[in-house]
């Protein structure tokens, strides 16, 4: 397994991120296991995540080989939950090149210390009940099921937590 450096990314590397995200999307669909529609990710589509502080890269070296966003609301999953309640992670995706090397297992260590600096107790995501693969990564990454629900009134999710270390129960 590599170590690869996970950074904030910058307005001037959102269009990376979003050639990750089609990449990834394309892949998807071409597997028979949509999840997002190819056409959400321009180079322009990520760009107010980046300003917002949310988007985040994965580089081995000079090489961009993964994304994630870590947002500090989540009310379409989350719509219970009170401001400061957690951080959440949305859109984790690795370039196929990468894919089985630890990113993902870097992106999520990441968000968890972004969660500890931000002071919240939570780390929170989601993902399509019908991707054992997917949740399974989460779970072996010490997030616990929290439940499955139905968002957008189509959409069947398992959501997922971490409680970060310091936080009493």
């Amino acid at each position: 397994m590599s170590e690869f450096r996970v950074a904030r990314a910058t307005v001037d590397e959102a269009p990376l991120a979003a050639a990750i995200l089609l990449e990834v999307s394309e892949w998807l669909v071409a597997i028979g296991q949509k999840n997002w529609e190819p056409e959400w990710f321009t180079p322009e589509s990520m760009v107010p995540n980046a300003e917002r502080g949310e988007l985040w890269l994965a580089w081995d070296g000079s090489d961009p080989v993964g994304t994630m966003l870590v947002a500090a609301t989540d009310e379409d999953f989350w719509p219970e939950d009170a401001p400061g309640a957690a951080l959440y992670v949305h859109r984790v995706a690795v370039a196929r090149r990468a894919a089985g090397r630890g990113v993902s297992q870097a992106l999520l260590r990441q968000a968890e210390a972004e969660t500890v600096a931000a002071g919240v107790p939570y780390l929170k995501l989601d993902c399509r009940a019908d991707r054992p693969k997917l949740r399974a990564l989460y779970e072996a990454a010490g997030f616990q099921r929290v439940d499955e629900r139905t968002v957008f009134g189509w959409l069947h999710v398992v959501r997922y937590e971490k409680r970060q270390s310091g936080w009493s129960a």
